[in-house]
């Protein structure tokens, strides 16, 4: 004899795994320096059924501002910094987070997160100079020289040209590239993506042979003595954050009804 599941249960099932209540389409941009209060009230408007809470954060330390977009999407989980030490002096920081564990979650997400953000209190000026010095060269009348993919050396025949290497923070692996096409205005930076299960450190960088393994260790000491990342590049505990949180409380109350529901059918 077939066996039916009772509508009732499939009516709790529905109402369990679609009720997260998620604040959407709510934009506010913060002064750094200033005390946090949390986000107002009236900013953007709540959304019931929602499939995932999400936010990003944009902070531009060197402008010591940060905007915060809290909306519904099913964008991944991310973390993007870019440091131009010298010719922009830019210090970018850009956090997404999803979450559907509980309402509001990527709000209550972002409020922890921009205390605790506050609190490193980075010193802007002394993270450029390190990274400057690091990447930098002072003669920018001679030709550069670079390591190409084959670990041989290469001349750039323009001034302007910079060492690249990429950095597998998830195999260790360093690849360089000697005097890459830049489209307009190559500046010397540092760029980190990482998105949890894939994560990569970007290098470019003018000064000579500077793109090299020895280079990113470099990188990844400044980063981690400023307490941008951790010492291995990583910029936070990513099993905190992925694989655990999309079913959440929802996926026990539905296991429990499943339970008591083949109890009483047998």
């Amino acid at each position: 004899m077939q066996t039916q599941v009772p509508p009732l249960l499939l009516i709790l099932i529905f109402h369990t795994s679609a009720s997260l209540i998620c604040t959407h389409n709510c934009e506010q941009t913060f002064n750094i320096s200033q005390p946090f209060n949390g986000f107002g009230h009236s900013c953007g408007r709540p959304v019931e059924n929602a499939y995932r809470c999400y936010v990003k954060m944009q902070f531009f330390f060197h402008l010591n501002e940060v905007t915060t977009f809290l909306e519904t999407d099913t964008s991944s989980d991310q973390d993007f910094i870019r440091i131009e030490p010298n010719r922009t002096k830019h210090f970018f920081y850009q956090i997404a987070h999803g979450c559907n564990h509980s309402d509001d979650c990527a709000r209550i997400f972002a409020e922890k997160k921009m205390i605790e953000m506050k609190e490193k209190a980075y010193d802007v000026t002394y993270i450029l100079n390190d990274f400057d010095s690091l990447l930098s060269r002072t003669d920018t009348n001679q030709e550069l020289t670079c390591y190409d993919g084959n670990r041989t050396t290469d001349q750039c025949s323009t001034p302007d040209k910079l060492c690249f290497l990429e950095h597998n923070q998830i195999s260790d692996e360093t690849n360089a590239l000697s005097c890459p096409q830049e489209y307009i205005n190559p500046t010397v930076n540092i760029i980190v993506n990482d998105e949890g299960v894939g994560a990569r450190l970007y290098v470019r960088c003018s000064r000579r042979l500077c793109n090299t393994a020895e280079t990113v260790n470099e990188v990844k000491h400044i980063l981690f003595k400023h307490k941008i990342t951790d010492k291995n590049g990583r910029t936070r505990s990513w099993t905190t954050n992925i694989g655990i949180t999309p079913i959440g409380v929802s996926f026990k109350i539905i296991l429990a009804l499943l339970f008591i529901c083949i109890v009483n059918l047998k």
